[in-house]
């Protein structure tokens, strides 16, 4: 009779050990997620955060920009009218496509800057993945 409660005693023991493991790789895997969660949220809004600042000063340059070349397009087609004719009109396009490709170039390397990337969460998830599915097993 005292080793069947000592088999039982141990199996309980052993119970007891399995949920304890259990419990703490749980823990330690909300604990991760919560970890990871924070730091895509903070990442996200340094993100939004480059995003709106972008978007403003892109807003601006364009209304700025556009009365500016009203004004100076209304007094260069006056006085070039009476030589050029419908040529001002021809030179004033070529000036604005030039013009629009610097603002489209600069609006293009602010995007290549890679303020939009989530740099430092990618990071740790590519380092957790790696952790937990190692691709050499053997």
């Amino acid at each position: 009779m005292p080793t069947h409660w000592h088999v039982f005693g141990t199996s309980v023991i052993l119970k007891s050990i399995k949920s304890s493991i259990l419990q703490k790789f749980f823990n330690n895997l909300l604990g991760l997620i919560t970890t990871r969660l924070l730091l895509l949220f903070e990442e996200l809004a340094q993100v939004r955060d480059a995003l709106f600042s972008i978007l403003l000063w892109g807003i601006g340059a364009v209304v700025f920009l556009s009365f500016g070349l009203i004004a100076l397009s209304a007094l260069f087609v006056i006085y070039t009218w009476p030589l050029l004719g419908l040529g001002s009109l021809a030179l004033l396009s070529g000036l604005f496509w030039l013009i629009a490709s610097v603002f489209v170039v600069k609006i293009w390397r602010a995007i290549k800057q890679d303020k939009l990337k989530l740099k430092v969460t990618s990071e740790e998830l590519r380092m957790d993945r790696e952790v937990l599915f190692p691709k050499d097993v053997s």
